[in-house]
């Protein structure tokens, strides 16, 4: 009887061991999937992180090279004398420079800088010329806009200035929404041509 007993004993533990033998073999391979997955996840965030900070110094040197250009223009514009003018034409919004208040005498917190201001300050006799010039290229008719014409002075005195311009930015159906240039201080130039004539 003793050794049926152990010979029973015997069998069940190997019946045991093979219910066992298959959960084992499913914990190696969940295991093995789990490490496939951390490694993924880790190698992802690596090259996510990579990526990033590679983004950043990009990022940092397009921002050194807007800053730099932005630097060489304002003294470029400086040297020459020059006033800058960007106008949204919907809107009627124009952002100048300060050079562009001083030569009509005025400083940044004296006037205003939209379009209707600046008609009010231009000679009236220049005004038709100026619009027909403007329009024409705003049409596409001619590449640039180009004028030469008069502003008021604060002193009450008219100033001469050369203004030249160009559509930076059209919309989906070629209505111009953009335009930059520049004003340029002539009346020297003006004076001396009209003591010349005279």
């Amino acid at each position: 009887d003793l050794h049926m007993d152990k010979s029973l004993v015997v069998s069940v533990s190997r019946e045991l061991s093979a219910l066992y033998a298959p959960w084992r073999k499913d914990l190696y391979v969940q295991g093995g999937l789990y490490g496939v997955f951390s490694l993924i996840a880790i190698l992802s965030l690596y090259f996510a992180r990579r990526r990033r900070r590679t983004f950043d110094r990009l990022a940092a040197v397009h921002e050194a090279e807007k800053r730099d250009s932005a630097e060489r223009l304002a003294l470029a514009l400086g040297g020459a004398e020059l006033a800058l003018w960007d106008r949204h034409i919907p809107s009627d919004k124009v952002i100048v420079n300060e050079r562009w208040f001083t030569i009509q005498g005025y400083r940044l917190d004296e006037i205003e800088h939209d379009y209707k201001g600046w008609q009010e300050r231009v000679h009236p006799d220049d005004l038709p010329v100026i619009r027909a010039t403007l329009d024409a290229h705003l049409k596409g008719e001619i590449p640039a806009y180009e004028s030469e014409y008069r502003m008021r002075h604060k002193n009450g005195h008219w100033v001469w200035v050369l203004a030249r311009g160009k559509v930076v930015e059209r919309d989906a159906a070629g209505a111009p929404v953009r335009i930059v240039g520049t004003h340029m201080d002539i009346t020297e130039r003006k004076q001396a041509d009209d003591a010349l004539r005279r």
